[in-house]
This record gives C-alpha cells, sequence and structure tokens, in this order.
C-alpha cells in the first residue's frame, strides 16, 4: 500500500512541482488559503457515499494518509540537498499545505475503479486483522530494506550488461568494470558499494 502512495507522491505531485520556477508567481500563490486547501469529505461523483466512506474506512487501516506524509517529509529533506536553489520559504509553505485527508480523498474514486464494495470490505478486513495491522507497521522497514535490495539488484544487472557489451566488442574501450557485488546480508545498515 505505502508503495501505491509513495509512487503516487513522487510521480504526480513533486515533479511538476520543481519543474516549475519555485520564485515566479503562480495561480497558486494568489489564490487564498480557503480555497487552496482541501475541502472536507465532498461527494465523490460516481461513487455512492457508503462506497466512498468504506475506501476511506480501508485507506485509514492501512495508514495511507499517514505513510504519505512520512513519504513526502523524507523526499522534501532529500530533495532541499538536491536542489539547494529552491527557496525555503517554499518549503514552508510546501509542507504547511500537505494534508493527508486531501490524497485520500483524491485516491477514493482510483479505489473505487479497481475494487467492488465487498473487495474493499475483505481488504478493510485484513488491514484490521492483527496481521493486517502487523503488516502496516512493518512496511517502511520492509520498503526500506526492498530499496536497498533494488539497489544492489539494478546495480548487478548494469554491470553483467555492460560486462557484456565489451565482451562482445572488445576494440571499443571504456572504464574498467568492478566485479559484480558478492551476495551479502541485505539489512538497512548494508552501505551500498561505489
Amino acid at each position: 500500500m505505502s508503495t501505491i502512495v509513495f509512487a503516487f507522491l513522487l510521480r504526480l505531485c513533486l515533479p511538476g512541482a520543481l519543474a516549475a520556477d519555485p520564485v515566479a508567481p503562480s495561480t497558486a500563490a494568489t489564490t487564498p488559503a480557503s480555497t487552496a486547501s482541501t475541502p472536507a469529505v465532498a461527494p465523490t461523483p460516481g461513487i455512492s457515499p457508503a462506497s466512498a466512506a468504506s475506501i476511506r474506512k480501508l485507506l485509514k487501516a492501512t495508514g495511507a494518509g499517514d505513510v504519505a506524509v512520512q513519504s513526502l517529509k523524507t523526499m522534501v529533506a532529500q530533495l532541499k540537498l538536491v536542489r539547494p536553489d529552491i527557496p525555503a520559504e517554499f518549503w514552508t509553505q510546501f509542507a504547511a499545505e500537505v494534508d493527508a485527508n486531501g490524497l485520500v480523498e483524491m485516491l477514493v474514486p482510483v479505489y473505487a475503479r479497481h475494487f467492488d464494495e465487498k473487495e474493499i470490505r475483505a481488504l478493510t478486513k485484513f488491514y484490521e486483522s492483527p496481521v493486517g495491522k502487523r503488516f502496516v507497521t512493518e512496511t517502511p522497514a520492509l520498503m526500506q530494506e526492498a530499496t536497498v535490495v533494488g539497489q544492489q539488484w539494478g546495480q548487478q544487472v548494469a554491470q553483467k550488461v555492460v560486462q557484456n557489451m565489451l565482451n562482445a566488442a572488445p576494440a571499443v574501450q571504456g572504464p574498467p568494470v568492478p566485479p559484480a557485488v558478492p551476495d551479502a546480508p541485505v539489512s538497512p545498515a548494508t552501505p551500498l558499494p561505489k
């Protein structure tokens, strides 16, 4: 669940916001705060109020809104380092506008398109069960470790492809290819080879 939220935030929210000149005036900057914030729970067109409420209950059980906010805070901290040219005031205002409920409301129609009411209730039942609650609790650590594993895997694949290309065209000289990363126990503390 948090993977979906993380991908959603990364792909849809930040690149567009950062692509624009953060210093240049925009319609968002001139919109009064009362209309810029996300409204309270509003009817979702084409979705019954009962279905929308069931989806909100599922998203609450998964902690989707809280995970999204935490992921966003982590990304912002990283982006501040990568984009020191963006004024601190942008990040302050950005943080003030972050509202997990706004994201949840945007996700309601997405879930409604992919799951029927019976499936939403079954998912909610799972996430409210002891194992479902444990899954929600363990997901951040799982994602952290999976990221390390994914990076190691990507490096191994890239090294193999580069080595195969060099072997196929020995006349082409390139930088030396480091040896493949040996299998090692994976933990968040395991540093990635450089």
